[in-house]
């Protein structure tokens, strides 16, 4: 039965309606007419002037709290910070820190905790740390073109320590070009990383990777003008001792071996008199009257020292007797007083 007039049914309900079923929406113009899209399975209505889908979004009013959202929480989580609005404000932290930063290398980014402390260490023994370089040339090169420098092949855009210049006013830190190199640019973007007390890492190369440079050349430098000196100033896998050195939670000492005739102190490294005979000599001079002349000595041997003199004008060994009073004296006896000014040297070893 088609009803071609309204029907009033006085609030009495409908029981077992069912809405008009279509396989697709019909085009609007029947406002108020409610269908079943049984592609879609979605019950959907005409407002007059389009059919309004009720799961789009845009056809929402009102608040849907976020309990309702089964994947709200793991969809917002997933979603980086990125990729987000900048911020218009400050952000509060709450007492909160950031953590996982990387190191810094231009101005305007944040910087770690542990790297800021070594900055301030550093600062404060004089060292002005730089960004690592790939490679170091210790000795004159073609600031040109790419090249192998102690066994790294180089690309252009890494950075070259350029230490050995025959000019060494060209020596510092390069960026890799086909062509000219050009100095590489400071963080501060003016003295093209050479201040005083800089420093630089070296992270390969057969010989250097691992070790750390530093600018020696104190005062004041003029880019290009003055003369640069470059040294290294640390090793790889720090310190190996070498040929009589032993080094023992990074102290060195001397390794004697036994009875070298060495002895190794505080004060110092000294013969072992117990060991090795050391030796002392005098002159004494006649005056015609004397026969007997004593010579003190300091030889560690005591009574245990052996004599010996000598004529100074001739060189000849003389017989003499000799007399051993204490440990540190030798009376020299001649049968007959020498001349006045005849002098003999006395040979004491102990």
């Amino acid at each position: 039965m088609k009803h071609l007039s309204t029907q009033d049914f006085a609030l009495i309900p409908l029981i077992n309606l069912r809405v008009e079923n279509l396989a697709s929406d019909p085009s609007p113009g029947n406002a108020g007419r409610v269908f079943l899209n049984t592609t879609t399975s979605l019950v959907k209505w005409d407002n007059g002037s389009a059919i309004i889908d009720p799961l789009n979004r845009a056809n929402h009013s009102g608040t849907q709290l976020a309990s309702t959202i089964s994947n709200l929480t793991t969809t917002v989580q997933a979603i980086p910070l990125s990729s987000f609005a900048a911020p218009t404000a400050n952000i509060a932290m709450a007492g909160n820190t950031l953590t996982g930063l990387p190191t810094p290398t231009a101005a305007g980014q944040a910087a770690e905790f542990s790297w800021v402390i070594g900055q301030v260490q550093s600062a404060a023994a004089g060292i002005s740390s730089k960004p690592p370089v790939a490679a170091v040339a210790t000795t004159n090169i073609s600031l040109s073109g790419t090249q192998t420098i102690d066994g790294v092949a180089l690309v252009a855009g890494q950075r070259v320590l350029v230490t050995g210049q025959t000019t060494a006013s060209q020596n510092g830190v390069y960026v890799v070009s086909s062509g000219a190199w050009s100095r590489a640019q400071g963080v501060e973007g003016t003295t093209y990383e050479i201040d005083l007390g800089a420093t630089w890492l070296v992270t390969g190369g057969t010989s250097y990777a691992g070790t750390q440079f530093r600018l020696a050349t104190t005062g004041t430098i003029t880019l290009g003008t003055t003369s640069l000196s470059i040294v290294q100033f640390s090793t790889t896998g720090g310190y190996t001792a070498g040929n009589g050195l032993a080094l023992t939670a990074g102290s060195f000492s001397v390794q004697l071996q036994t009875s070298s005739g060495l002895v190794a102190t505080g004060a110092g490294v000294a013969v072992d008199t117990s060991v090795v005979v050391k030796k002392q000599a005098s002159t004494i001079t006649g005056d015609g009257a004397t026969t007997t002349f004593g010579v003190t000595h300091a030889l560690a041997g005591g009574l245990d020292v052996d004599v010996q003199v000598y004529e100074i004008s001739s060189g000849s060994t003389v017989d003499v007797d000799t007399t051993r009073t204490t440990t540190t004296n030798i009376n020299v006896v001649f049968s007959t007083a020498p001349a006045s000014g005849k002098a003999y040297r006395v040979l004491l070893r102990g």
